[in-house]
Order: C-alpha cells, then sequence, then structure tokens
C-alpha cells in the first residue's frame, strides 16, 4: 500500500526525526549494545566508546541536517513536490549507502537482522517516493501539508 504525500511526508518526519534526536543525545549509547530500547534499536555489538570527538562532530552534523530535512514540509510548509524530489535523491543515496555498508563491507559489530529491517524499510521509502512522483500530475494533493 502506497502512502499520500502528506502521510508519507509526516512519516519518513517521524522516522528520521527520532534517530536524529537519538544521534544528537549520544548515537554510541542510543543505538549501540546498552540502548534504553532494547533490541529493535541495537545498530552496533559495541558501544563506540573510542570515538573521536570528530566523529560526534560528524554524527551530530548529520543529524542536525536529517532533522532539518525531514522537518520541512511538516513544520515549515515546504512545498511537497519539492520536497519529494529532494527526498527521492537523499532516500535512493541512503539506501545505496546502506546497503553498501552492511552487505558489501559487512563490519561484524553490525546487527545484520536490524539493519536487514532497515534497508527493506528504506528501499520501501524509495518505492513509495517514486510512485507519489510519478503520481504528482494531481497538483491539489502536492501543493503543501494540510
Amino acid at each position: 500500500m502506497f502512502l499520500s504525500a502528506p502521510a508519507y511526508a509526516k512519516f519518513s518526519f517521524a522516522m528520521f526525526a527520532f534517530f536524529a534526536v537519538g544521534i544528537m543525545y549520544d548515537n554510541a549509547y542510543m543505538y549501540g549494545p546498552d540502548s534504553p530500547f532494547g533490541w529493535p534499536m541495537i545498530y552496533w555489538t559495541e558501544a563506540g566508546a573510542d570515538q573521536g570527538g570528530a566523529a560526534y562532530w560528524w554524527s551530530r552534523m548529520a543529524a542536525v541536517h536529517m532533522f532539518g530535512f525531514y522537518s520541512g514540509p511538516v513544520l515549515f510548509n515546504a512545498p511537497l513536490e519539492s520536497y519529494l524530489k529532494q527526498a527521492m535523491l537523499v532516500s535512493t543515496v541512503t539506501l545505496a549507502v546502506m546497503f553498501h555498508s552492511v552487505k558489501i563491507l559487512a563490519p561484524e559489530n553490525c546487527v545484520h537482522f536490524i539493519w536487514n529491517a532497515q534497508i527493506a524499510l528504506q528501499a520501501y521509502l524509495v518505492v513509495v517516493n517514486a510512485k507519489l512522483l510519478a503520481d504528482s500530475a494531481n497538483a491539489s494533493e502536492m501543493s503543501k501539508l494540510d
């Protein structure tokens, strides 16, 4: 089942804002082996305590950008058609990076079950985004987020 463009924008914002807040707090803690959310959020078998300041800075900057981009139609009334075009690029590149990082490089410290589910969800979001872009001729749905 495909989502409407407003529902897609809201779902994407909710999902990625959740991850962004976790990354801003402490990515190694929130998504490491001691995650307070338990097994659904344990992406790594190691806490990454040896991450340097630069790694934390870059992950937090990525979180700020993630939150800023996905909040566009929800918080700032950005046009959905433009958002869907940008989201198609971001979602496709994210899927490619996830697939390459987990399936090709296959680091031993990643929890493959969780990453496989995340890759499947990301692939679904790319398909939904493509379908919504293909249907963008319906201008009434693409104006603004209601």
